[in-house]
């Protein structure tokens, strides 16, 4: 389950590892995101958590009171608290499921190439109606070039 939940955060925020050593703030903010929610639906302790992660138990007691700040301001941490709750959603659709009929991350996945699929078809309307449009411009004579 961490290492979904690991995989959903690398894919919703595009950063390809959040393991990585870094002190990057939107790296560190999907830390955070990550350790709530393994605390949330994990039962693990605080050391398992923190090795999928390459750090130690002392950085997921420190996202939790990151998390606390962020909860006691959420006008001003939005964007990190709509991350988790979207997350957070999937992540409970699928737990009455068991993992061998559906895999959280595949379906994802499978849900972004049909919207980019269905970003292209509309892509192509759109250049197909430009094309149509152009047909109907009016077009500027010599004699009337020389006018302007």
């Amino acid at each position: 389950m961490k290492e979904k939940i690991k995989k959903l955060i690398e894919a919703e925020t595009g950063i390809e590892d959040i393991s990585v050593k870094s002190r990057k703030r939107h790296i560190v903010e999907a830390r955070v995101v990550f350790t709530t929610l393994c605390l949330r639906h994990t039962k693990d302790s605080y050391e398992t958590i923190s090795k999928i992660i390459n750090r130690d138990h002392s950085t997921v007691v420190h996202c939790r009171k990151i998390y606390n700040n962020w909860s006691q301001f959420p006008k001003h941490y939005l964007n990190n608290l709509s991350l988790l709750e979207k997350i957070d959603n999937i992540i409970n659709e699928q737990k009455d499921k068991t993992e061998k009929e559906i895999d959280i991350v595949a379906r994802y996945r499978k849900k972004n190439i049909l919207l980019s699929q269905q970003i292209d078809k509309l892509t192509q309307t759109v250049v197909k109606q430009q094309k149509i449009l152009k047909k109907y411009e009016p077009k500027i004579t010599d004699w009337q070039y020389y006018k302007l």
